[in-house]
Parts: C-alpha cells; sequence; structure tokens
C-alpha cells in the first residue's frame, strides 16, 4: 500500500513538474531574441550620427558595417530584421559614395590627376544617395561640382597653351587661367609652361628686332648704291655733252662763209658763224645793208660790218647737226640713267619683300621652338623650324 502512494506521489510531481519547465525554457528563449535584438539595433544605430539616418557616424569603417549586418541575420523578428538590414545597407551605400567623393577632392581640392572619366564614376555612388540622405546628398554633389569646375578650369588653360599665340596679350590672358588652378601641384607644371611660352615671345621679339634692323641695313645700302650708280650716270652724260658741244664748236669754225644777198663775199677771217634753232648769223666786211623777205641787214655807222640774220632757211649747218647728236647723246645716257635707278629699286624692293615675309611667317607661329644649344663659346642659342 505504502508502495502504491510512493509511486503515485513520484507521478504526480512529474506530472506538474512538465509544465513549469516549458514556461521558463519559453522565457529564456524570448528573452535571448530581446537580447539578439537590441543588440542587433545598438549595432545599426551605430553606424549613423543620429537616429535621423541621414548622416554617417565620424570613423565609420565597412567593417564596422558588416558586423552590424551579422548581428542583424540573427533577428527573429523578420519585420524588424527586414528594417535593420535596409538600413545597414543604406549606410554601406553612403560609405561608398562618401568615400569616392573624398577620394577626388580633400578640403575643397582635387586630387592629381583627376579626370572627367573618374568623376562620372564618382556620379553614380553620388545618385544612389539621393533616395536614402536628401541631406548626404546635396553635400556630397557640391564637393562634386567643385571637382568638376576644377578639372575643367584645368583643361582649358591646358588648351589655352598648347594653342597659345606668341603675344604678350596672349601670355596675359593665359596667366589669368593658371592662376584659377586650385591644385598646386598642376599649377606648378602650368607655370613651367607659361614660363616656356614667355620666353618664346621674347625670343621671336629679339629675332624679330634683329630682321628689322638688317632690312634698314639694306634699305639705306641700297639707297647709297641707287644714289652712287645716278650720280656716275650724270658724269658720263654731262661728259659726253661737254665733248659733244667742243665737237659742235670745232665744226662750226671749218664751216665756209656765207655770202649776203648783195653778193659781196664774206672774208673768212671778218666772218664767224654761230649756231641757232633758227639759222645762222655771219658779220660782212660790206658796209651797205640789204633787205629782202628772207634775209634782214643791220648797218652800223660806226663800224663797217653788217649783221646778216636768215631765218626760215631750209640749209642745215654742221652746228645744227651736232646739237641734234648732242642731244641724242643726253637723251640717250638719261634713258641708262633711269633705266640702272629703276633696277636698283626694283632690287631693293625685292629684298625688302624676302625680308618681311620672313618676319610675318615667323610672327604668324608658323615656326616651332625644337631645341636648343651652346656654340662653344659661352653663348646660348635656340633652333626654330620652321611648321608644315
Amino acid at each position: 500500500m505504502r508502495k502504491k502512494l510512493a509511486a503515485g506521489i513520484v507521478a504526480g510531481a512529474i506530472i506538474v513538474g512538465v509544465p513549469g519547465y516549458t514556461i521558463f525554457h519559453s522565457y529564456q528563449a524570448k528573452a535571448e531574441e530581446a537580447q539578439v535584438l537590441d543588440n542587433a539595433t545598438d549595432a545599426v544605430n551605430s553606424l549613423y550620427a543620429s537616429k535621423k539616418y541621414n548622416y554617417l557616424a565620424n570613423g565609420l569603417t565597412e567593417e564596422k558595417i558588416q558586423k552590424a549586418q551579422k548581428l542583424v541575420a540573427d533577428v527573429g523578428d523578420s519585420k524588424k530584421q527586414k528594417t535593420l538590414a535596409k538600413r545597414a545597407s543604406n549606410a554601406a551605400v553612403m560609405l561608398e559614395a562618401s568615400k569616392a567623393v573624398k577620394e577626388d577632392i580633400v578640403d575643397g581640392v582635387i586630387v592629381d590627376d583627376l579626370t572627367k572619366s573618374i568623376l562620372s564614376v564618382t556620379q553614380e555612388s553620388v545618385d544612389k544617395v539621393k533616395p536614402i540622405s536628401e541631406d548626404l546628398y546635396k553635400d556630397l554633389s557640391k564637393d562634386l561640382s567643385k571637382a568638376y569646375e576644377q578639372v575643367k578650369q584645368i583643361e582649358k588653360t591646358k588648351k589655352l597653351l598648347k594653342d597659345a599665340k606668341k603675344d604678350w596679350d596672349s601670355y596675359k590672358d593665359i596667366e589669368k587661367e593658371v592662376n584659377k588652378v586650385s591644385n598646386q601641384s598642376v599649377k606648378k607644371s602650368l607655370k613651367k609652361q607659361l614660363k616656356t611660352l614667355k620666353k618664346r615671345i621674347e625670343d621671336q621679339e629679339a629675332l624679330s628686332k634683329k630682321a628689322k634692323e638688317k632690312l634698314n641695313e639694306i634699305d639705306k645700302t641700297s639707297d647709297k648704291q641707287s644714289e652712287t650708280k645716278t650720280s656716275d650716270s650724270n658724269q658720263v652724260s654731262t661728259s659726253k655733252s661737254q665733248n659733244t658741244t667742243s665737237d659742235a664748236v670745232s665744226a662750226s669754225s671749218n664751216t665756209p662763209a656765207t655770202q649776203n644777198k648783195s653778193g659781196s663775199p664774206s672774208s673768212s677771217k671778218a666772218s664767224s658763224s654761230g649756231s641757232s634753232n633758227s639759222g645762222y648769223s655771219s658779220y660782212s666786211s660790206s658796209g651797205s645793208s640789204t633787205s629782202s623777205s628772207n634775209t634782214k641787214s643791220y648797218s652800223n655807222s660806226s663800224s663797217p660790218r653788217s649783221y646778216t640774220s636768215k631765218s626760215n632757211s631750209g640749209t642745215t649747218s654742221a652746228s645744227e647737226s651736232k646739237k641734234s647728236s648732242t642731244r641724242s647723246s643726253s637723251s640717250g645716257s638719261s634713258n641708262k640713267s633711269s633705266s640702272s635707278t629703276s633696277k636698283s629699286k626694283q632690287s631693293q624692293s625685292n629684298t625688302m619683300k624676302d625680308a618681311n615675309d620672313f618676319v610675318n611667317d615667323f610672327n604668324s607661329g608658323n615656326y616651332n621652338h625644337v631645341g636648343s644649344g651652346n656654340n662653344g663659346t659661352g653663348n646660348d642659342y635656340d633652333v626654330y623650324e620652321r611648321g608644315k
């Protein structure tokens, strides 16, 4: 009997203990689940600067995000798990975009070797932030715009340097653009190119000055040569004229004495013939004065000689012939002198034209700087080559 009672007590105790254990186990499980949720929530919240979830926490790393995502994966409540997982994923997107922008521009200045292609990739990352956090998107876009502007400025300045004209106006314009570049490394490189441009302009001015001086020397030399040739030509013409006149006088002295209308022969000793454009004249020893349609005689009471002037005479004296020859010779000499002067001026004009063409060609930038050297005496020189 006692054995039956003991067995019944033990059985009752077992029946009562099973539901209690189950309740305890369920409570413990819920407590553990709540702890997992709390841990996951804290981990996700730590990724952000505040519970607004619009900015990331300072010093956030990918490792912290991955750790939070693992904790979220253990959350039993699927709804809460989905919310936490989304926030952790958003943090990863925001971090990627932030890092991309900071890799392109630091403290408002772009990094070296940044290009538009790189910025395009960064832009894609930033665009993903817009639906997550409008505030962070605006900040990142602002920095990205600065980066774009600085890249454009560098490209613009490089193009100006490449296409630069060799004059001071272009130099000053490019210098202003170089000073707008924020990246110090790039600016230093651009200033070096600007210095090279400055030297080329100075070299061009020096060469142009030498060319003009050479032109002036050629001009002066040509003028002197022209004057010398003209003077020599005039001297030759004068000498020929004097010789011709001398021959005319000699021929006139050998011309036979003329006879006037009165029939009195003129003595060769008392007669002298002189050439004139209207005919000839003679002195006669006859005392008579005779007048006709073609001959005029003038008698002088104090002198036995009469002056006879014949006009419109068909007779041409040797003196007239000599004068014609003189004029012809003088005209020929003058023509030769004029021809010589004309050739000298033409040669001078051609020489100046060639020099001017060279100066204009050089100033137009058709000559490129291809090198430099030293002539062994301590003087440096630059080498230019005409472009194609």
